[in-house]
């Protein structure tokens, strides 16, 4: 889930992107089916909408409305995109370094920095210090980031077919407003603040 004046997603990244620490996690080849805050709100009404019509048909004749109650259905903006390629993106609009001059760093060294107390960490690692993200991300950020082919393990085909969902924001129109706030408000107030 992303979108403007989001203070999970993007928030941490940035802080990391700023301070120089942010590294790609594992491969960076992993792609996501990212969902804007627009499209997640319309798949609510759609199933909401999807309900309503169900409860209303059970009252009339038999007929072709599908029960969407008790079911998971995953609403997207209907594309997969490379996480690091996303993120790089809004690190370079925001004047930061391009991700991809830098190493990336393992999976396993990212959860154990979460696993294990920091100061443990910059004793056994003392040399590795300055490279250590200053705002670490948790367990499920940094494994949701390194995951490969996600987006083949989740569909929209039932939220189209049983409630009616297409996503009303396009993921390019999306990102680029989504940057384009990060750059205009919190670029400027962490600006500020420095």
């Amino acid at each position: 889930l992303y979108g403007p004046d989001d203070g999970r997603f993007l928030p941490p990244l940035l802080h990391a992107g700023k301070d120089g620490t942010l590294r790609i996690f594992g491969s960076g080849e992993n792609c996501v089916a990212w969902c804007h805050v627009e499209n997640y709100c319309h798949g609510l009404l759609c199933a909401g909408d999807a309900l309503l019509r169900h409860q209303q048909s059970r009252l009339a004749p038999p007929g072709g409305v599908t029960d969407c109650s008790g079911k998971l259905f995953v609403v997207s903006d209907g594309v997969s995109v490379n996480v690091w390629t996303m993120i790089n993106e809004a690190m370079l609009a925001m004047g930061f370094d391009d991700l991809r001059t830098k190493w990336n760093v393992p999976v396993w060294v990212l959860l154990l920095c979460v696993l294990f107390p920091r100061k443990l960490l910059e004793h056994i690692l003392h040399w590795w210090r300055r490279w250590l993200p200053s705002a670490l991300l948790s367990e499920e950020q940094i494994r949701a980031y390194s995951m490969d082919d996600i987006a083949n393990r989740f569909s929209n085909t039932d939220s189209w077919s049983d409630i009616g969902y297409e996503p009303i924001v396009r993921f390019e129109q999306g990102w680029a407003a989504t940057i384009e706030w990060y750059r205009t408000y919190w670029l400027s107030s962490c600006q500020e603040g420095s």
